[in-house]
């Protein structure tokens, strides 16, 4: 884990980059489901071009998870800090995004964005970004600038990773987000059960 940094800060600032991919995904294929009625998967018959951007949602997800948690330092590859994950289960700050990973939490997420409207998740997702915390107001000016730039690339990358997956016939299966979720939910049973 960074040094300077609490794991309750570390959680805020990962959770921050997840809510953030996960507004500009909606944004971005929202139009797919234009004549989405529900938020309720039972509730209408459902699209094929929906299960397949749920699909797309799940594979760039997962890799942008697995990005986000090295990036700050808070995984090796499929296996997340203990430290981590005590503050991922406590803060429940990740729930919302891992719960994205089940089609018919997608769907109600997807509804909920096309029925808020695209200018309040524009400012929504500009909000998301937490900045670093810094002594100097500079160098906090400049890791935000930085932390903004590199989660626009971040976002281009997973979706440039998920189609070259796609043409040479590996699509991967869901690890980190699976990892993650069930590491979280482990912990919470110890914690309910008094064996922590």
């Amino acid at each position: 884990m960074p040094k300077g940094l609490s794991k309750s800060e570390i959680m805020r600032l990962v959770a921050s980059q997840c809510d953030s991919f996960t507004q500009k995904f909606l944004a971005a294929n929202s139009d797919k489901f234009a004549d989405l009625t529900s938020p309720h998967v039972e509730d209408a018959e459902q699209k094929l071009e929906w299960h397949d951007s749920y699909l797309k949602f799940v594979a760039q997800a997962e890799l942008m998870m697995q990005s986000v948690a090295l990036q700050w330092g808070v995984a090796a590859p499929k296996a997340f800090e203990e430290e981590f994950v005590e503050a991922a289960m406590e803060s429940n700050a990740l729930d919302g995004f891992l719960s994205l990973t089940d089609y018919k939490s997608f769907i109600a997420k997807m509804y909920e964005h096309m029925h808020q409207g695209a200018e309040k998740d524009a400012k929504q997702t500009e909000d998301m970004m937490s900045p670093i915390p810094h002594r100097s107001q500079k160098t906090q000016n400049r890791l935000a600038e930085l932390d903004k730039r590199l989660a626009e690339l971040e976002v281009e990358r997973t979706a440039l990773l998920v189609e070259r997956r796609s043409l040479i016939g590996c699509g991967g299966e869901s690890s980190a987000t699976t990892s993650l979720k069930s590491q979280i939910e482990r912990q919470r049973w110890k914690a309910d059960v008094g064996n922590d």
